[in-house]
Parts: C-alpha cells; structure tokens; sequence
C-alpha cells in the first residue's frame, strides 16, 4: 500500500508563490502566512540557539541596533534564525539584509 504525504512548500516570497497559484501552477497548495514573532517568542528563539549567556547579551545588545533601523529582522522567525546563525559563526549581527544572505550562504 502507499500511503500519500502532503507535500509541504515554506517559502519567504509571498508574492512569487501568489503570482504562481494565480497561474494556476500551484492551485492544489493552500497557504497560510507565518506571524511576526512576539517579543518573548523572539528571546526563547535565541535563548534555545545561543547556550552562553554573556553571547545572548550581546547578540541582543548587536540586534537591538539593527531592529532599531530594520524592524522586520526580529519579529520574521526565518530573518531572526539566520541572524542568530550568522551571530553564531561571526561573532557579529549583520546590518542588512543584503550581507545576512551574504553570510548564511
């Protein structure tokens, strides 16, 4: 017997993913859009990924300064999960978008 899995899709292009079902390419998907983070989901989220706490300190102090220009970047649970990686193996938050995908490739 076989048995059928649903087939899942995450993606971060909302409006890519909503022009291909207007196409009719992924008409048989439903979807449903991820919520911002709260804020305690947002330290859970780092206290589970960074152990040390003199690095959460500072990977919190680093974020506080990029939220404060971008505020996407904590609330957005993909954005805030590869910051904290990059945290993790450069020491360093990044300041845009344009070098966090630069860093996590």
């Amino acid at each position: 017997t076989t048995s059928s899995k649903p087939i899942i899709i995450i993606s971060t292009r909302e409006y890519s993913f909503l022009e291909s079902r207007a196409s009719s390419r992924l008409t048989a998907f439903k979807s449903w859009e991820i919520q911002p983070l709260s804020e305690d989901m947002q330290r859970d989220l780092v206290m589970l990924r960074i152990v040390d706490p003199e690095k959460v300190e500072d990977f919190q102090a680093q974020l506080k300064v990029v939220v404060h220009k971008a505020p996407e970047f904590s609330g957005n649970p993909f954005l805030l999960t590869h910051m904290i990686a990059v945290f993790q193996k450069y020491g360093h938050v990044p300041s845009n978008r344009g070098e966090l995908y630069h860093l996590a490739v």
